[in-house]
């Protein structure tokens, strides 16, 4: 089934522009991890597909406790629709093929972010500062098992690598999972909303993780969440997991 964009995630059109690392050449888009979707963190990320005002899309999302998902508030609620319906995650997924899927029996978002957008700033430094959410599915998607993650926007900052993980459909087809990494850090344009300049993504990763390394384990620390409009090359935006996020995490998803 042919997927379209809505205005929600027109903002996630862009590319992989540089590893940040000495040496490496700058890569022209994000690389399929396809073959190790399996492994640990790879596994816990799956495809998301949902309706909103009567059309199909996708984005990306990632298993965080037994029965709960995290992503982009913006794959959940849109201006003038509302909430998002048939939202569907498939972990692993890969060509037809998914270790599971996973129907959402609630969606939660935090907290202001649909004022955000309501008011038509959910594009804003304000709208991106609220977009995230998760949503508790009827079965447990990786048999109780969940990502690790972190509270900490620091880890953001430093020069540890990063990757943002999601299923790209601009340049790629949507049908695998692609990486895009930096060691560069990013910095921080509003509250918990970071940038980073040396690397993108791509229309579908939207509500991805972005997972570094702390204390020799692979933490998600940080949502997808935007880019630089129509225009390649130029950069991701994230919500980090801040405050907010956690109690979000602790307290809302199970």
């Amino acid at each position: 089934m042919k997927l379209t964009f809505s205005s929600a995630t027109r903002h996630l059109v862009f590319s992989l522009l540089l590893l940040g690392i000495p040496g490496v050449c700058a890569q022209e888009s994000p690389e399929s991890v396809a073959e190790g979707r399996t492994k640990d963190p790879y596994r816990f990320v799956g495809l998301l597909s949902f309706t909103s005002d009567g059309s199909e899309f996708i984005g990306s999302a990632t298993v965080i406790k037994p029965y709960s998902v995290l992503t982009a508030a913006h794959n959940l609620y849109s201006e003038g629709t509302g909430w998002s319906t048939e939202v569907l995650f498939e972990r692993a997924y890969d060509r037809g093929t998914a270790a599971s899927r996973s129907r959402a029996s609630q969606l939660i978002i935090l907290g202001g972010y649909s004022t955000a957008v309501d008011s038509g700033r959910g594009e804003s430094n304000a709208g991106f500062s609220r977009d995230l959410g998760g949503f508790i599915c009827f079965s447990r998607p990786a048999k109780g098992a969940s990502a690790l993650w972190k509270s900490n926007p620091r880890l953001l900052t430093g020069s540890a690598y990063k990757m943002s993980l999601g299923y790209g459909a601009e340049i790629h087809s949507g049908e695998e999972l692609l990486r895009s990494s930096s060691s560069r850090g990013f910095f921080k344009l509003a509250a918990n909303y970071f940038a980073n300049d040396y690397y993108g993504i791509e229309s579908g990763m939207s509500g991805g993780p972005v997972f570094t390394r702390s204390g020799g384990v692979w933490v998600l620390c940080a949502i997808n969440v935007s880019g630089p409009g129509n225009r390649f090359d130029e950069g991701v935006g994230v919500r980090a997991i801040d405050y907010d996020a956690s109690e979000l995490i602790r307290n809302d998803l199970e």
